[in-house]
């Protein structure tokens, strides 16, 4: 587990308890996807040294864009490959009359509801912090802030 001492930036306090029951080889995938973002964050930040509200979105600090790199880290390698099991693209009744099996993993109606509602759980913790949800489709620091640019621009 990561250290929740008040040293610890931000984004390894929020990726912490998301983390906790994710098998090792996942946690350190989302680790090094989420050091690389606040990496490039950084280093964006870094060259406009002179007027930094230039390359930041003005509603969004520093820190909370950090926040939204740790969700968007966890969105992207544990949530969005969950999520598409239990997409409406196959017709209901496969998955409920052939329950299928991949390794220790069972593809069913109950394991679709699961995913369904940590979804929208998730959704709904997004909406309510008011990040657009395009932001966890980002792959890229530059690419989140172009996200909360245009949300800026759209208020």
């Amino acid at each position: 587990m990561v250290d929740q001492s008040e040293g610890t930036p931000i984004e390894r306090r929020i990726i912490a308890p998301l983390l906790e029951r994710t098998p090792p080889d996942v946690r350190e995938i989302v680790v090094r996807r989420l050091d690389a973002m606040v990496r490039h964050l950084t280093y964006i930040a870094d060259q406009d040294t002179e007027d930094l509200a230039s390359v930041m979105p003005a509603s969004w600090s520093l820190s909370q864009i950090r926040v939204i790199c740790a969700l968007n880290s966890f969105y992207q390698v544990v949530l969005g490959p969950l999520s598409s099991s239990a997409r409406d693209r196959f017709p209901s009744e496969l998955i409920v009359t052939v329950p299928v099996t991949h390794g220790s993993t069972r593809f069913d109606q109950q394991r679709t509801r699961q995913v369904r509602s940590m979804m929208r759980d998730f959704h709904r913790i997004a909406r309510e912090a008011e990040i657009p949800y395009a932001a966890m489709d980002a792959r890229q620091a530059d690419d989140l802030l172009r996200v909360l640019r245009v949300q800026a621009n759209d208020e």
